[in-house]
């Protein structure tokens, strides 16, 4: 029950980050957001669930916030609330990983057309962002996940895994 109970906390904290998250178009869309999460079938059944999805969602969402935050003001703070957010996705779920790289490719993408920044304080301020959640992937990798046995199913290649993943994602 405790992973139940942990679960409904991270559901209600997912909803209360989409509540507070302030989108530079208005207010209202963020508490229509809310207000779809909360009635969402999927994420009040997942919120709900010891699975872990929950976690995965919250850590994304806190993730992806101060990310944004972090790239507007560079302050430290959103820094470490962008890697605790990226530790609690990947800790809740695998697929937390999924995210991760979305997220990834958008500060990368956002660095290249929306950044007045040199090339080279650019590719800095990403490598700094960037490169303790890719130490945390590769040790999540080495000490937890390549430990996981087989599924019932058969072994597939990196390639398909990946095109398999995005495919259910668009």
């Amino acid at each position: 029950w405790i992973a139940r109970v942990s679960s409904v906390l991270f559901g209600l904290g997912s909803m209360l980050l989409l509540a507070c998250w302030q989108p530079k178009d208005s207010r209202r869309l963020s508490i229509f957001l809310a207000a779809l999460f909360s009635l969402s079938y999927i994420f009040v059944l997942y919120d709900s669930e010891a699975r872990g999805y929950a976690a995965m969602l919250f850590g994304g969402l806190l993730s992806w916030w101060a990310l944004e935050a972090h790239l507007r003001n560079r302050q430290i703070l959103w820094l470490v609330l962008f890697w605790s957010g990226c530790a609690i996705s990947m800790l809740g779920h695998l697929s937390g990983l999924q995210w991760y790289v979305t997220i990834a490719l958008w500060s990368v993408l956002d660095s290249l057309f929306n950044s007045r920044d040199t090339l080279q304080a650019r590719s800095r301020s990403l490598f700094i962002i960037h490169l303790p959640v890719m130490i945390g992937i590769f040790l999540l990798w080495s000490f937890f996940a390549s430990q996981l046995p087989p599924g019932s199913g058969t072994l597939r290649s990196w390639v398909e895994v990946a095109i398999s993943a995005f495919s259910i994602g668009y």
